[in-house]
């Protein structure tokens, strides 16, 4: 009999463990990091666990930690999918640079570093996926076709006794730059102030440059165009590749070597020389009176120069003059012959001794020649255009003019068949 009821009582308490088992099931837990590194958990992201059917059966939000647990999963195969609503970031001119290593043969991905350069989605990385990067997004602003976020998912069993760990990456974020934030890459802006009495339709040229020599092999600025001038033109010593937009008061400058077209990264990069404009922004005032009016203009944050090596460059400055801009007839001056078929003078009265500049664009705001560049006195004065090499079209002149008081004048002319 007591057998009997010893075995009574072990049958019901397998029973009881069984119904337990099979009602409380197991616990799955694992932990997302930044690029896969341990260093950088990511917090508050979610992840959702599915069955083989690809129904979600739970959800958790990681901790600061990156850990998230599915508690009570009944025994089976599972596949973890991860998405976050944090705000993305990190992505520079590094990650377009690095894209192109990786397909010129001279960089090896991971898989989480071939998700994020994969911003179009399209599963493979590919010159679009460069392309995308340096003009779409940071020169056009436009937002990734792959969305803002990419996560590797996590395939596992009920019973498995090792650690889960997954990788996410802000999309495009291919060097992982935006955890941590190691250095301040960010441009510091500084605006000596300048002095202009200029006309109400005068395009007003804000020269930038760089107050100490510096090679760089690309450079993305986001200009943040006072109120009250308009941007009408870029102009740049850097070769065709540089690209801009006009965004309401934004103005959107990037530019990298064509180290691409000559299909290797051997390139010594563009030397920055100390104090020359490599940029000039053209610009009009769009109100003026006889008070001064000041224009400050300022960078983003996210503005940065990159090395011949592919690396943000620290510390960099630019200049950019502020403006006291005034309404005044500058200076007095007539063209003739306009239209003209070889030769045309320009002949100008200014007020003062100085310096004047005087230079002549294509219609597309390139510069075609600096006629002159020399100190004048008090007076009348003439310069010659010379047309004999020019083509057939309408070319507009500056008369940039520094003495006690600056003045700037501008206007078109014909050159004739």
């Amino acid at each position: 009999m007591e057998k009997s009821l010893l075995k009574a009582l072990l049958a019901v308490f397998l029973l009881i463990s069984s119904l337990g088992f099979s009602q409380g099931g197991q616990s799955i837990t694992g932990q997302v990091f930044y690029h896969g590194l341990s260093q950088y958990p990511m917090g508050n992201v979610i992840a959702k666990l599915y069955n083989s059917s690809n129904s979600i059966i739970s959800t958790d939000t990681t901790d600061p930690t990156g850990t998230y647990t599915f508690y009570n999963v009944p025994s089976g195969t599972y596949t973890v999918k991860f998405s976050t609503g944090s705000q993305p970031g990190g992505i520079n001119l590094s990650d377009a640079f690095t894209v192109m290593l990786h397909l010129l043969g001279l960089y090896p991905f991971n898989n989480i570093k071939a998700m994020a350069a994969d911003v179009t989605g399209n599963g493979a990385v590919t010159w679009d996926d460069y392309f995308f990067i340096l003009i779409s997004y940071l020169n056009q602003g436009n937002p990734f076709p792959s969305g803002p976020w990419v996560f590797e998912n996590v395939t596992t069993t009920t019973g498995a006794r090792t650690g889960l760990t997954s990788g996410g990456s802000s999309s495009g974020d291919v060097n992982g730059n935006f955890v941590p934030t190691k250095s301040d890459y960010s441009v510091h802006a500084m605006n000596p102030i300048e002095d202009h009495f200029i006309g109400l339709n005068d395009v007003l040229p804000i020269p930038i440059s760089s107050p100490c020599p510096v090679v760089i092999e690309g450079m993305h600025l986001v200009i943040d165009i006072p109120s009250g001038l308009t941007v009408t033109n870029v102009e740049s010593l850097l070769e065709d590749s540089l690209q801009y937009t006009i965004d309401g008061q934004h103005l959107r400058i990037t530019w990298m070597d064509t180290c691409v077209s000559k299909m290797d990264a051997t390139s010594k990069g563009y030397d920055l020389e100390a104090g020359r404009p490599f940029i000039t922004v053209m610009t009009k005032a769009d109100n003026l009176s006889a008070a001064k009016t000041t224009y400050v203009f300022s960078l983003s944050e996210e503005s940065h120069f990159m090395d011949n090596r592919g690396e943000s460059i620290q510390g960099m400055s630019l200049v950019m003059p502020s403006l006291n801009l005034q309404l005044k007839e500058s200076i007095a001056l007539s063209v003739y012959p306009n239209p003209f078929f070889d030769h045309s003078t320009i002949g100008f009265n200014v007020p003062e001794e100085g310096q004047v500049v005087v230079r002549l664009y294509d219609s597309n705001g390139r510069l075609v020649s600096e006629i002159e560049n020399t100190t004048i006195t008090e007076g009348i004065h003439q310069t010659v255009i010379d047309g004999t090499g020019l083509m057939a079209g309408v070319y507009f002149y500056s008369i940039n003019f520094k003495g006690e008081n600056n003045y700037i004048k501008t206007g078109s002319i014909i050159k004739s068949r």
